[in-house]
């Protein structure tokens, strides 16, 4: 989206996947690869030489096995690997992406426009299809789909040879639901979904007034309801919607009602309290500034937790330099230092026009193209911006360390040339 392109996630199911294995696919694969011949001929002999016998109202009848890897043993895994890294290995142009887990294959494709994303998509499709017949496997059109990302009313129309493959607002992929607005919401919804079913259970086993204590209800729902529900929080974790946060906290006040045995009418944010259940925010904020004065110009950052600085950086820039760059300077070292950090930061500046240039995708300024860079590589970081010299004791601290940075800071060299 900040690249103003079009994208399209592609879902394709393959039926039965291991059970259609051939073996000659994977003898094909093993002759293709640089393996030693031990190892190869070793692997192929437990193909050699499998029949499958059953008794019949005519007797015994056997005949030779020639595909199949079971699902659930050891060598099905590796051998459906191999054969698989044929299609993966394919050098895909620029705007495809192939993945996979197992037998759970994912195009992910983008392009500039309507007409291109359909091209991209037919010629991806028509590889992959190419590479399935070849090895006689059959991909299910009532289990594959695709999402569009994108402001089309009417989309591409993405074919799986002569029929066209189901555009959906929502597919699920290794059990996480994506939307094609990227809110995560569907996906929330779902395994609320479940961990109301699990809430079923666990009344079976417990009521208000009998049943196991609040300890083990307490372990039951962190270890069972909670990793329901934190499925793929690696995507939609960080930076939640309130809307999503809301969701969250009505699935949550129910177990905490069910572990604390209060009354309905308690509020979450009380119970939350209560169970020592709320989530610590662990938010560290970082503060930055630039300073110019007839001596020179300065940049800094300072870190802050509990009203403390714990770390601090101050660049000393040249002369030429405009307070614009030491401002956005003081962002990039700033984002650069909470890349490390794991945890959601908040970056604080009073410069809103670095702000402003960092929103434009359009930006030709190359701190500004390798600000916008990072940002995308650590969701867990946020820019705010904040009024200037109104007491916040952290914009204070970062002023007032920049102007010794002029100073004391260290030389740092940047053209003075806006690009």
């Amino acid at each position: 989206r900040r690249q103003e392109k079009h994208a399209v996630l592609i879902s394709l199911d393959i039926s039965g996947a291991f059970d259609s294995l051939q073996y000659s696919s994977i003898r094909d694969r093993f002759a293709s690869l640089s393996l030693f011949s031990n190892i190869s001929e070793m692997l192929l002999d437990t193909l050699r030489n499998r029949k499958v016998s059953m008794q019949t109202s005519e007797g015994p009848v056997l005949w030779e096995q020639t595909q199949g890897c079971p699902q659930g043993s050891c060598s099905g895994p590796a051998f459906w690997n191999i054969v698989a890294d044929e299609i993966l290995s394919v050098q895909w142009p620029q705007g495809v992406h192939l993945q996979a887990f197992t037998d759970d294959f994912a195009f992910i494709i983008t392009d500039n426009t309507k007409e291109g994303l359909r091209k991209l998509s037919k010629l991806a499709l028509d590889k992959f299809k190419e590479w399935a017949d070849k090895n006689k496997l059959h991909v299910s059109m009532e289990k594959s789909s695709y999402v569009l990302f994108s402001k089309l009313v009417r989309g591409p129309t993405i074919k799986w040879g002569n029929q066209s493959i189901n555009r959906k607002n929502h597919l699920k992929y290794l059990g996480f639901t994506i939307d094609h607005k990227l809110s995560c919401l569907p996906h929330v919804i779902e395994q609320g979904k479940r961990s109301r079913d699990q809430y079923q259970h666990l009344c079976r086993i417990a009521g208000k007034t009998w049943g196991i204590n609040k300890n083990i209800r307490g372990l039951l729902y962190k270890t069972v309801i909670e990793r329901t529900l934190c499925h793929g929080a690696a995507a939609w974790g960080y930076n939640m919607a309130s809307r999503l946060q809301k969701k969250l906290n009505s699935i949550q006040s129910l177990f905490l009602l069910y572990i604390t045995r209060a009354y309905r009418t308690t509020p979450t944010a009380a119970l939350q309290v209560v169970t020592e259940n709320h989530i610590d925010s662990g938010v560290k904020a970082i503060y930055t500034d630039g300073s110019k004065t007839n001596e020179g110009i300065g940049s800094a950052y300072c870190i802050l937790e509990n009203y403390g600085i714990i770390a601090s950086w101050q660049g000393k820039l040249d002369r030429s330099n405009s307070v614009f760059q030491a401002e956005i300077l003081a962002i990039r070292m700033a984002i650069e230092a909470a890349s490390s950090l794991h945890r959601p930061i908040k970056i604080w500046t009073d410069s809103l026009s670095s702000l402003m240039a960092i929103l434009n995708p359009k930006s030709h300024h190359s701190i500004v193209r390798e600000i916008q860079t990072l940002l995308l590589s650590h969701k867990h970081i946020h820019l705010r911006w904040l009024k200037a010299h109104v007491g916040y004791l952290g914009n204070e601290c970062a002023d007032q360390l920049a102007k010794e940075a002029i100073t004391k800071g260290d030389p740092f060299y940047l053209s003075h040339f806006p690009n």
